[in-house]
């Protein structure tokens, strides 16, 4: 149904490319309130570098996030 109205397509393009724009506001919005010290950057660099080399599933990034979060917390 979609394939044969031409505007309709052109709407949900629209909205795409809005969504992504506001998803990408809200990274930067939030990457400065959550990278404030260089650990927070080094942890975010790492997961990003395994995530993209290795596909890792996020839950096991987000499991060592929380680990060496609160191994960070009580050293």
């Amino acid at each position: 149904w979609v394939k044969r109205h031409v505007n309709v397509q052109l709407f949900i393009n629209g909205v795409t490319i809005a969504s992504l724009g506001l998803m990408a506001g809200v990274l930067v919005d939030l990457s400065n309130d959550a990278l404030v010290d260089p650990f927070t950057v080094v942890i975010a660099a790492c997961s990003l570098s395994a995530l993209l080399i290795t596909k890792l599933n996020t839950t096991w990034l987000i499991s060592a996030g929380v680990l060496i979060g609160v191994a960070n917390y009580f050293v």
